[in-house]
């Protein structure tokens, strides 16, 4: 029973830790998609209108994403968001850069534009790569998210979209 654990246990942190790497060799794009889980480190606001509850602000959140499908599949990276929010009376837009760092140093920074919509609470948008350093230097992706809120400040985002990476 112990050995099995141990087995278990290491081959969770193996994959959590990223030791599994799988090369980028794709030069079309392919799918991919995750779930980042993250929370509210900061808000400020910096402009507040009571009349027509409009608040303006910046944010910053931390947490993490796990890579469902695509070239990596299986590994765990950490994301810092910053970025900037505009809403009216519960509904409103976005912008922010996200840095994703994986296990092997590698990193990718992407842009997302969104909506919050007061109806369900929910907001989604595009994202885009726009940088990378190591293996994913020059890496391009595209797709949609939705971000639902959680009580502590706390969203969990699910993704989707393509990535080209780089031949290796």
């Amino acid at each position: 029973m112990r050995r099995n654990t141990l087995l278990v246990t290491g081959a969770i942190l193996l994959v959590a830790g990223g030791a599994i790497h799988r090369p980028a060799t794709a030069t079309e794009p392919v799918a991919h998609a995750g779930r980042n889980v993250n929370y509210m480190k900061s808000v400020e606001v910096t402009e507040k209108d009571e009349a027509t509850q409009r608040v303006a602000g910046t944010f910053v959140r931390e947490g993490l994403t796990f890579h469902t499908e695509g070239p990596r599949a299986g590994q765990v990276s950490t994301i810092v968001i910053s970025g900037t929010f505009e809403n009216t009376g519960g509904t409103g837009t976005h912008e922010a850069t996200i840095l994703r760092t994986f296990a092997d140093g590698d990193t990718v920074t992407i842009e997302i534009v969104g909506k919050k919509l007061k109806e369900d609470g929910l907001s989604r948008g595009d994202y885009r790569c726009v940088d990378g350093t190591g293996s994913l230097e020059g890496v391009a992706c595209e797709g949609t998210y939705t971000s639902t809120p959680y009580p502590n400040r706390m969203s969990v985002v699910d993704w989707e979209g393509t990535v080209t990476q780089p031949s290796s």
